[in-house]
């Protein structure tokens, strides 16, 4: 699947658009298909701040 990724902090330029292995549900969890996403400015925002919980957030 194609995720928009950052692994570094900064502005947009830091984002990567990417092909990353399909998620896998657990037990007692449910997958959910996406047609669309969007983007917006908190999104923008996440990957300027340093707070490790966002390191390797996936939009």
């Amino acid at each position: 699947m194609k995720a928009l990724v950052f692994n570094k902090f900064g502005g947009s330029e830091v984002l990567e658009y990417l092909e990353i292995s399909d998620p896998v549900n657990g037990p007692d969890e449910i997958l959910i298909r996406m047609k669309a996403i969007g983007l917006n400015f908190a999104d923008i925002y996440r990957s300027k701040v340093k707070l490790s919980s966002y390191l390797e957030f996936i939009v």
